[in-house]
């Protein structure tokens, strides 16, 4: 059992994956790095224990379940606090968490 990206244009398999979660976060990092032009060129499919295998999004599709599965891993508490800060000057996540370059030799 398998989760797998192709490429649709040429229909090569370029990685597979023990669990969607694998092969969501790895779209994902590949539409951060290559945009998202190039995750319309992917398909996510999922191969079972029989080798038979289908398509589980591809495209537009994909795209949308990379971004419900990255939407949903962050936490609501996240979410709501980057919501309420609309309109405001807001830094990012990590910005949050690291700790100031004068805190670092204190």
């Amino acid at each position: 059992m398998a989760y797998e990206i192709w490429s649709t244009a040429p229909g090569n398999l370029l990685a597979t994956y023990d669990t969607k979660a694998e092969a969501v976060a790895a779209v994902h990092a590949a539409m951060q790095t290559h945009g998202r032009e190039y995750v319309l060129d992917l398909a996510l499919a999922y191969e079972n224990s029989r080798g038979y295998t289908r398509t589980i999004a591809a495209g537009e599709s994909l795209v949308q379940l990379v971004d419900r599965a990255t939407a949903a891993s962050v936490p609501s508490r996240v979410r709501r606090s980057a919501s309420t800060t609309a309109g405001r000057r807001s830094t990012s996540v990590a910005a949050q968490c690291d700790p100031a370059p004068s805190e670092i030799g204190s």
